[in-house]
């Protein structure tokens, strides 16, 4: 075995290849039992004559300060327990500058722990460095950085009973930070040390403070630019509205329109620009709404403002008369609210019902002439004018001639309820008047009944009775005429005494006369009344 030294107890020293050493199951990393390993086997150091130079010689090979004090271990260990009775002075390093016997009978209820004064590692500080390399208890060192990088903790460093630090701080490079403002971007991708960026903004947004930054020694960089949205501030079009929300910033969309007198009708759609200004140049231009003129042809309007709202009276020109309203607004849809026009002033045909006219210009101031029809009589002027009112100065018409009641001497009349033009009326003589038969009579168009071709009706007469050799008491003939009939002196009656004139010109009871001769057979011949048979009636017979 390398390094093994066979003496007696504190005489002889088998050395030990002592791999490592350590405390194990104490309060800290500088207490607890103390454990060698040797050919890779961790053992442990009896108790036996153990002392505080031995515990000294312990801590010094761990790497810390003097021992505080040694004990019996609490806890027992495992392996072989390779050193006993382990005897050091105060110039010992290392357990082999000591003497020990190994392999003795000791257990590991013997197993001895030691507490060593607590010590700090070397503050090691990448990138920086310290004032003092003391890391006892207690000692206090300041750090600090290179230049290009920034202390991150404390700057102060106090060791502590535990060995540790009060803190660990450490150097990083100065970093600046990503620059990049909300609603922008950066050129360059390193934010260290005097490195530069450039900055700018998304479209819409405009950038508050520098362009160009550079990182600072103080992890700040030289500005801290902002990116703030592009107003547009408040929108104004003439004669419009707008319809908008409590935003004028870019991407803001207000709705436009012209205000009610104004035109054209709809709505536009108007954007507030990247460049800060509201975009409507496809937004057309709003006029006041007008009508044009009102006047119609031949005629005349008392206003000649033609704007939303005007209230015009319209007139004709004299001839003409106004078809449509007389009153018109100009209105919002650009158009007057009606459309008169100016027309001629016409009469309207005048003609009569069976009746004629001599022209057929019905306009103002025309005259025309009027007739009637054969039959008709006009009632009314001849001649009449059309005024400007459209209605002519009289309206005469046509009345159809009327003849009046027919009355013909000794006649009866068959006509129906009308004695007008063209009428028919069928005429006879009355019963006691001849001659027989009837006859059409016309009303003329002269109004006079047109009888010239009819007869005369005469009384029926019976003619002179008197029978010859006889006499009668009345000279009438004429039809329902009776007379009494009587006979000369040598005569005798033969028949009725009294006959009666009829109507189709006979007697009624005609007698026949016998006479009487005296002294003479000669007869002569007479006229007389004969009897035509039995109770008939007699006409008068010449015999």
């Amino acid at each position: 075995m390398v390094g093994r030294l066979l003496k007696n107890v504190r005489n002889t020293v088998i050395r030990l290849t002592i791999q490592e050493i350590r405390l194990v199951d104490g309060n800290s990393t500088f207490d607890g039992r103390v454990e060698i390993k040797v050919f890779n086997t961790w053992g442990t150091i009896c108790h036996d004559h153990f002392g505080m130079e031995d515990a000294n010689v312990i801590c010094k090979m761990i790497g810390f300060n003097p021992a505080k004090g040694f004990r019996t271990s609490y806890i027992e260990g495992t392996g072989p327990v390779y050193v006993d009775n382990m005897a050091c002075d105060a110039n010992s390093s290392h357990i082999n500058d000591c003497q020990y016997s190994t392999y003795g009978d000791c257990s590991h209820r013997e197993d001895v722990a030691v507490t060593c004064t607590a010590k700090c590692d070397n503050p090691t500080l990448q990138w920086g460095m310290v004032n003092d390399t003391s890391t006892n208890v207690g000692s206090s060192i300041s750090v600090a950085c290179e230049r290009g990088r920034i202390l991150v903790g404390d700057s102060v460093i106090v060791c502590k009973e535990d060995g540790n630090w009060t803190s660990t701080p450490f150097c990083r490079l100065i970093d600046c930070g990503d620059p990049t403002p909300d609603n922008g971007e950066i050129k360059g991708t390193s934010y260290y040390l005097n490195d530069v960026v450039s900055v700018s903004c998304d479209t819409g947004y405009i950038l508050s403070g520098d362009a160009v930054i550079t990182c600072q020694n103080n992890s700040y960089w030289t500005d801290d630019p902002t990116c703030t949205i592009v107003d547009c501030n408040a929108l104004t079009i003439a004669n419009m509205t707008i319809d908008i929300d409590n935003t004028t910033t870019y991407g803001q969309i207000a709705v436009v329109k012209c205000k009610y007198e104004f035109s054209p009708r709809g709505s536009w759609a108007v954007k507030c620009e990247a460049s800060g200004v509201w975009n409507y140049t496809h937004v057309p231009d709003c006029k006041l709404i007008d009508c044009g003129s009102s006047a119609p042809p031949y005629g005349r309007v008392n206003d000649t403002t033609s704007t939303f709202g005007t209230v015009v009276g319209v007139e004709c020109d004299y001839g003409r008369h106004l078809v449509g309203d007389a009153v018109l607004h100009c209105q919002q849809n650009g158009h007057w609210s009606g459309s008169p026009f100016c027309s001629l002033i016409e009469c309207d045909d005048p003609t009569p019902n069976n009746g004629f006219t001599n022209g057929t210009s019905h306009y103002l101031d025309d005259v025309l002439s009027l007739s009637c029809v054969t039959g008709f009589v006009l009632y009314g002027h001849s001649a009449i004018r059309c005024q400007n009112n459209s209605h002519w100065t009289d309206y005469p018409n046509c009345t159809i001639v009327d003849c009046g009641a027919l009355h013909i001497s000794a006649m009866s009349v068959n006509i129906g309820n009308a004695t007008t033009y063209g009428q028919i009326a069928d005429v006879r003589c009355h019963p006691d008047f001849t001659p027989l038969g009837s006859w059409t009579v016309k009303c003329e168009a002269s109004g006079i009944w047109n009888y010239s071709h009819v007869p005369q009706c005469e009384l029926i007469d019976c003619g002179d009775p008197t029978p010859s050799k006889g006499l009668v008491n009345s000279s009438k003939t004429t039809v329902n005429t009776v007379v009494r009939v009587s006979c000369e002196y040598g005569y005798t009656l033969s028949g009725e005494s009294v006959i009666t004139c009829l109507r189709n010109g006979t007697v009624v009871r005609e007698i026949h006369l016998r006479p009487f001769w005296f002294g003479s057979k000669n007869k002569k011949r007479s006229r007389f009344y004969e009897q035509i048979a039995g109770d008939q009636p007699y006409r008068m017979q010449t015999w």
